[in-house]
């Protein structure tokens, strides 16, 4: 398996993680992947900007309430979900040239 490919999994399973946490308002849940998963798959996919915002939310500033905190979640899923269509997209592109390429090789 590619790394890109690697990448794009555990980023649609980490959006069906936090996507759920957040529907059942699971908030050690949403802390515990936030802090420890997302930044860590941010980290290795070369996401830094989002490393750093998912790592600031907890050591730079606290919370003033639950709305607040669960207002930076909604942010950092919106964003997780734009790097997916990114991740979808440079694979489609990768498909279609490898289609084209295999039909050209059977004429």
């Amino acid at each position: 398996m590619n790394t890109s490919l690697a990448f794009q999994l555990r980023l649609d399973d980490l959006l069906a993680e936090l996507q759920h946490a957040r529907r059942n308002d699971e908030l050690g849940r949403l802390a515990l992947l936030v802090y420890c998963e997302v930044r860590g798959w941010a980290r290795q996919a070369n996401e830094p900007a989002l490393a750093g915002y998912a790592g600031a939310m907890f050591t730079e500033q606290p919370h003033v309430s639950r709305s607040a905190f669960l207002a930076q979640v909604d942010f950092l899923i919106t964003q997780l979900e734009q790097i997916s269509q990114k991740y979808s997209g440079h694979r489609l592109a990768e498909s279609g040239g490898a289609q084209a390429f295999s039909a050209t090789a059977y004429c």
